[in-house]
């Protein structure tokens, strides 16, 4: 009866361990996913810098909703066509080329949108 047991514990421990393997191998992204990211959250940060409402209205999702956290001011919300409006009425622009550095890395690209059920 030991041996029945201790011979379903390592066969089920080996499925839920081959069974996870494989999962997280079929979640892994290409670098393709990746670099589209770098790209969409590069063309945010120049939209925003540039006044390019136009620019900055394509990279973001109809129902993106930005909060905003500063020092001692409560939290605020943007919602994504505040945002575009506020580009187009001269968003970043304020800030000199000269000031401005951008490094757009990514760490980690997870999931899918919209969520698969």
């Amino acid at each position: 009866m030991n041996r029945l047991a201790l011979a379903l514990g390592l066969g089920l421990s080996s499925f839920l361990f081959f069974n996870l393997s494989t999962n997280a191998q079929e979640n892994r992204t290409s670098g393709d996913d990746a670099s589209a990211v770098g790209v969409t959250v590069t063309n945010y940060i120049e939209a925003y810098y540039t006044g390019d409402a136009a620019r900055m209205e394509q990279t973001l999702h109809p129902h993106y909703l930005k909060h905003r956290i500063h020092g001692d001011i409560p939290m605020r919300e943007q919602t994504g066509q505040e945002l575009v409006q506020a580009v187009r009425n001269g968003g970043g622009t304020y800030m000199a080329q000269a000031q401005r550095t951008e490094k757009v890395t990514v760490l980690d690209v997870a999931g899918t949108w919209p969520p698969l059920n």
